[in-house]
């Protein structure tokens, strides 16, 4: 993807990512930058928290051929392979916060629940490390109807594993809406890894 920028020139992707990438060395230092496949790496140095700094571009997915009738989304492209990812972060954001409304503000309470309780497992070596990514377990409570959140933890956590445990996982949506949760790229879940999951939280109610 490029932009002309003057009669011969054009501006493309590689070329902004280049810019950033040099104007975070100039600001933070050489040795602060590293680069990762997805984003560039700012390390923590003197009390400030370390970032990852994604650089990417508007992507736009018509809904019709009225220029206006379109979904607004990132792309950017892996630096190890060249291949292209594309999210929607505001969707992202936006359907939680329906999502949050619609439960009686329980969905983000219970989000932070069950990543508690991934920890635990990981932690004790129930699971391992990179079976359940919190990006992934976010999407999937994102598909369990409203009405299993609420009136208490003990009550969401029953009703969210129960429900899971007897639907078809297939279908399930990331939490924008546009992409399938389940699937073989590696921006997607595997059904085995969340079926573990479900299965090992079920382990831990019956052993408690």
């Amino acid at each position: 993807m490029s932009i002309k920028i003057g009669k011969g020139q054009s501006y493309g992707w590689n070329d902004f990512r280049a810019d950033v990438l040099k104007a975070l060395k100039n600001y933070y230092g050489i040795g602060t930058i590293a680069e990762g496949n997805k984003s560039i790496k700012v390390k923590a140095i003197s009390g400030r928290l370390p970032a990852d700094v994604v650089v990417c571009a508007q992507y736009s997915r018509y809904r019709s051929l009225n220029s206006d009738d379109y979904i607004e989304g990132m792309t950017f492209w892996t630096r190890n392979e060249n291949r292209q990812v594309i999210n929607y972060p505001k969707l992202h954001y936006r359907n939680g916060v329906i999502k949050h409304q619609n439960t009686n503000n329980w969905y983000k309470k219970s989000i932070r629940m069950f990543k508690n309780i991934r920890n635990y497992l990981r932690d004790n070596y129930y699971i391992h490390n990179n079976l359940i990514p919190s990006y992934f377990l976010e999407c999937l409570l994102y598909n369990v109807p409203d009405e299993k959140f609420g009136v208490s933890f003990v009550d969401t956590f029953c009703n969210v594993v129960n429900w899971l445990e007897r639907v078809r996982l297939d279908n399930f949506v990331c939490q924008n809406e546009q992409l399938l949760l389940f699937g073989n790229t590696p921006e997607q879940w595997s059904i085995n890894s969340a079926t573990e999951f479900i299965q090992k939280l079920i382990k831990l109610w019956n052993d408690r």
